[in-house]
């Protein structure tokens, strides 16, 4: 059996979130919580090796916004991203991401579908539009993703 067999993916409680925001420290990735959020968790020995974070952002908006997909480094390469991301995307649609370029390859692969510059007001909620264009002003070249659209 493989490793990846082995772990087990939990929704986080709001007694997690302390350590959810120090995993992440912990990986050097700054994330928070931004309100109508749900995190689910990977842990390995009772320590978090891996999370992700789904938020509706306001409570009318039907897009769930992913962010914060995060396995810790020493666990990298070993499918977890995947399993996360396929766990969300069983339970959360219609979903949106940003990611950097490099890391499109896997949301692609799960079914996710990259929005052109040019349609990606259209087919964003105006909240997660907002959002994105926030991300924009610091990281210029983010690629947009959907799923369930």
């Amino acid at each position: 059996m493989s490793y990846i067999n082995d772990l087990s993916i939990t929704k986080a409680l709001k007694s997690d979130k302390k350590a959810i925001l120090r995993f992440y420290k912990s990986q050097q990735y700054s994330a928070r919580f931004i309100g109508l959020d749900q995190a689910y968790l990977i842990k390995s020995e009772n320590v978090i090796i891996a999370c992700v974070i789904i938020s509706q952002l306001t409570p009318t908006n039907e897009q769930y916004f992913l962010h914060g997909l995060v396995v810790a480094k020493s666990h990298q390469r070993q499918g977890i991203a995947r399993l996360l991301l396929q766990h969300v995307q069983n339970s959360h649609q219609p979903l949106v991401c940003f990611t950097q370029p490099i890391l499109a390859p896997l949301y692609l692969s799960e079914n996710m579908i990259q929005v052109s510059e040019k349609s990606v007001e259209l087919k964003l909620s105006p909240a997660v539009y907002t959002r994105y264009q926030t991300y924009l002003k610091t990281q210029s070249c983010l690629v947009a993703l959907v799923l369930g659209l």
